[in-house]
């Protein structure tokens, strides 16, 4: 730190960088929502890594890691869970199953070039740009979803701001009490919970989606608010009605086929 602080002031941006890092809350319950639940742990552990990081540099101390090997970990899961967000402009946002099998390869390649340098720009900018290439193939190949442009303008103002509060917050000299890097925590949350949500018929306000896990009983009632988001679980439904007619008329060519070898037999 360049800042001479007192120990008071220390504790205080421990506080404040703490309670910054609870603004994905929000977004960890939508993801929660959405049944991405490999998502879903990571977001978590991305909160816990990014309050121990600041618990860690802000008190200058080791607990477990020290505030270095937190900062690679804050890094791992912020790409990653930056890469969620371009996953949600293509129609594989819905396919759980297979976003699931890409999540685990970006994963392992996002922590493979973090190795080679965490602090180097460039190896935060390449899993983001390969995983870029991959959705642009998908809306090349599966078309662009339909997207709610309201939301989607939203997300982007506020991603501009937290952008500028990033840039600005670089500088530890020009930051007194790391102010710009809680602003960014703040606003880089806030744009992701609309960019999460920018299909069709999606959204669903933060009161509602807290409301739904305070209220739902998983184990009991997995879909007492299935009408908190209408269009995203018709969407759902329809993907899987999809799916199962795909499969039952593969069943039934595949029995035809059989059928007609027995015939000719």
């Amino acid at each position: 730190m360049e800042y001479e602080y007192s120990i008071f002031e220390k504790l205080f941006i421990m506080f404040l960088n703490s309670i910054a890092s609870f603004a994905i809350l929000p977004n960890i319950f939508l993801i929660k929502y959405q049944k991405k639940t490999f998502t879903y742990f990571i977001g978590c552990f991305s909160m816990i890594t990014s309050i121990m990081y600041h618990f860690c540099e802000s008190l200058e101390l080791e607990i477990f890691l020290d505030n270095y090997k937190w900062h690679e970990l804050v890094n791992i899961t912020g790409i990653f869970c930056f890469i969620q967000i371009l996953v949600s402009f293509t129609k594989y946002h819905h396919d759980l199953n297979s976003l699931s099998k890409k999540n685990y390869i970006f994963l392992f390649l996002i922590i493979l070039i973090q190795q080679r340098g965490p602090w180097e720009i460039i190896n935060t900018l390449i899993p983001i740009a390969i995983d870029f290439l991959v959705e642009i193939y998908l809306i090349i190949k599966y078309g662009l979803p339909i997207l709610n442009y309201s939301i989607l303008c939203y997300g982007a103002i506020f991603m501009i701001i937290a952008l500028f509060c990033f840039y600005k917050g670089l500088n530890d000299s020009n930051d007194y009490l790391r102010l710009w890097h809680i602003f960014w925590h703040i606003f880089v949350n806030i744009s992701a919970y609309f960019f999460l949500q920018i299909q069709q018929n999606e959204f669903i306000n933060v009161i509602r989606i807290m409301k739904y896990f305070l209220e739902n009983d998983d184990e009991n009632d997995d879909r007492k608010f299935i009408n908190l988001s209408k269009g995203y679980e018709e969407y759902l439904e329809n993907y899987n009605s999809d799916e199962e007619n795909k499969s039952q008329k593969l069943n039934e060519i595949n029995n035809s086929k059989d059928a007609g070898k027995l015939t000719i037999e």
